[in-house]
């Protein structure tokens, strides 16, 4: 995975939808700025619009409905989180998965500073937004094999 500083292009935002919650969290986990809603299509595809918010869906006629619309659209076909992950990241020609960006609040998709120290030198951050605390403890093993398996993957379809 490359750590490398990626400030010289604008990141997507994302829209993702009821369906896809799992997919939502991995994503602000990764930095990315991803709203997540559960509201009707019409509604969906307004705050795509509005927003100027890719809209991530798993519903075939929502995807097409938007793509009508002229929205920026991505439609979810794969059952897995690792799979979902590449599907999001592919579609839009990430070629890795850069862990040096700042993550977001899983929770509320706020952004987090960091807040202190925890035992062993971890870095707790706080959301600015909902106020809860995260850090680095050992649900990230399983992460850390999820976006080194993506990044595997994305460095394939590159060569």
């Amino acid at each position: 995975m490359n750590i490398q500083n990626d400030k010289q292009r604008e990141r997507p935002s994302f829209l993702v939808d009821g369906m896809l919650g799992s997919l939502a969290r991995k994503l602000r986990i990764l930095g990315f700025d991803t709203l997540y809603s559960a509201d009707d299509d019409s509604r969906l595809m307004a705050i795509a619009r509005e927003t100027k918010r890719y809209l991530v869906t798993s519903d075939t006629e929502l995807f097409f409905l938007s793509r009508r619309r002229k929205l920026k659209s991505i439609l979810i076909v794969s059952r897995t989180d690792r799979d979902r992950l590449y599907e999001v990241l592919s579609s839009l020609g990430e070629s890795e998965i850069n862990l040096e960006r700042s993550a977001r609040c899983s929770v509320c998709n706020g952004e987090l500073i960091v807040s202190g120290r925890r035992e062993k030198e971890r870095s707790i951050l706080t959301c600015v937004s909902c106020w809860k605390s995260f850090w680095k403890g050992g649900h990230w093993k399983k992460l850390f094999v999820l976006f080194e398996e993506v990044d595997a993957m994305l460095r394939e379809r590159r060569c």
